[in-house]
């Protein structure tokens, strides 16, 4: 499609140089060069030869329905096959009722009969150019927010990036993929290593898609490296830090009531070989121990930004060799507009399935993936996997 700041030209086609050229004068009465070019063509070759032109910035072609090289009806098909964007007119004195069904379905817009109506012809080429314009700057519109969603996306990565998580845990897994035609979404994972040795793992899911969703796992992954700054103490344990994280969410969100983040959130003591375990509303949190046995960690508390007067709970589970858990957003087993691709007991079994033949994230997205509508997700998917 021609840049929005190139001079437009109307295309004009007929076999019958005499109707080119009143056509053409007819037209510059009340068209000005300024207004937009006109091109002439007397064979609807020449035309498409030249419609197909870097050079070329058509925004109607006007043709005849019958020329002997090419039925104008062809012509405007090929037109439409280039650039859906360029408008069409068809002139005809016939009747020709299969000519004039091939060429309304070419989807032109309109059919005039010759003679035409000169007061009628320059409204719909000011329609006509009026519309082509709005398509070409709702497309330079729509590339833009795609450019600026890109940018997002990239920003969001480079900042989301847990940097010290292969040193703070060796054995983690994680699939990320937000929303494909947005490209930056509202998951968060995280992994760091505390001043005492404890690790701690983080699965977040903010509701809603896109930049605003992305803006605020930023704010997250802000609040959270602050309470880092201030010391340990707001990671003593899963519960307390959801706490005052939630506190912290209801104080820069009040704003913005429709903002709720699910989170889930993990602490590994290698030393003592145990983890404690929280859930803000995510999907049940899955233990699977070397013999297979799956314990399942439903929520323990509502979403983050709910309410500031939230409290919530967390259990201790002791950690042996070759145990696995698996956390994991909402978008791996539900589908936006059938709901659920898999319940709780289909779940638990495909995660086991996936823990006893060694499979890692990606083999249980696709696992998972495979069950949507066709075949992909509609939400942002997050899995983490922390292997002991």
């Amino acid at each position: 499609m021609q840049a929005m700041s190139s001079t437009l030209e109307l295309i004009l086609v007929d076999d019958e140089p005499r109707v080119t050229a009143a056509l053409e004068r007819e037209l510059r009465q009340n068209f000005s060069a300024a207004d937009f070019g006109i091109r002439s063509f007397n064979n609807p070759v020449e035309a498409i030869a030249y419609l197909k032109a870097p050079q070329a910035t058509p925004f109607l072609v006007l043709s005849d329905l019958r020329m002997p090289q090419m039925t104008g009806a062809e012509l405007l098909r090929q037109v439409r096959e280039q650039d859906e964007d360029i408008q069409t007119i068809l002139l005809t004195a016939y009747s020709d009722m299969a000519d004039i069904r091939k060429a309304v379905s070419t989807n032109i817009r309109c059919l005039m009969e010759k003679p035409w109506d000169r007061y009628r012809l320059e409204e719909e080429i000011r329609a006509a150019r009026a519309e082509f314009q709005l398509r070409a700057e709702n497309r330079f519109l729509k590339d833009e927010l795609q450019r600026q969603l890109w940018v997002a996306a990239d920003f969001q990565k480079r900042v989301l990036a847990p940097h010290d998580g292969k040193i703070a845990w060796p054995q983690l897994d994680v699939f990320y993929k937000p929303l494909e035609r947005l490209g930056c979404g509202g998951d968060y994972y995280d992994v760091f290593q505390l001043r005492d040795g404890r690790v701690v793992f983080l699965l977040a899911d903010v509701v809603g898609h896109g930049i605003k969703a992305a803006l605020i796992t930023i704010m997250l992954k802000t609040l959270i490296q602050g309470r880092r700054l201030l010391g340990d103490f707001a990671f003593s344990s899963p519960s307390q830090f959801l706490t005052i994280l939630n506190s912290d969410l209801c104080r820069f969100l009040d704003s913005a009531p429709d903002t709720l983040v699910a989170m889930g959130v993990i602490i590994v003591d290698p030393q003592h070989k145990k983890m404690r375990i929280a859930n803000a509303g995510l999907p049940a949190i899955h233990l699977i121990d070397s013999s297979s046995n799956c314990e399942t960690f439903s929520k323990s508390g509502p979403a983050l930004a709910f309410a500031p007067d939230k409290s919530y709970s967390d259990c201790e589970r002791s950690i042996s060799p070759n145990d696995v858990l698996i956390l994991f957003t909402d978008g791996l087993n539900e589908n936006e507009d059938s709901g659920p691709v898999a319940d709780s007991r289909e779940t638990r079994d495909l995660l086991t399935v996936c823990s006893i033949t060694h499979g890692d994230t990606r083999s249980i997205a696709e696992k998972f993936r495979n069950l949507h509508p066709d075949g992909s997700f509609s939400d942002d998917v997050t899995i983490v996997q922390l292997n002991f």
